[in-house]
């Protein structure tokens, strides 16, 4: 068995500055509309035909992979049980 995470790409929304609690709710809504910058790199589309927390539990349970997945935006980690 084999278990690919992958994390998304950079969004596309910037957050310049403070920001009063009031305001977050507006700010949620338009990070999750303001959708991802580029495209994942070929290795992670076809390793996909975290997190810290997922990599950390399946070690526990015997399977193999790093134990800090991902390396920037795009990263992508498996995971094998053998």
């Amino acid at each position: 068995m084999r278990i690919t995470l992958i994390r998304h790409g950079k969004p596309a929304f910037e957050l310049r500055g403070n920001v009063p609690a009031k305001a977050l709710k507006e700010i949620a809504k338009s990070y999750d509309l303001s959708g991802i910058v580029g495209t994942p790199p070929k290795e992670a589309i076809s390793a996909v035909k975290g997190n810290h927390f997922i990599a950390k539990e399946l070690r526990k349970k015997g399977w193999f992979g790093p134990s800090k997945p991902f390396k920037g935006y795009w990263g992508y980690t498996i995971y094998e049980q053998h």
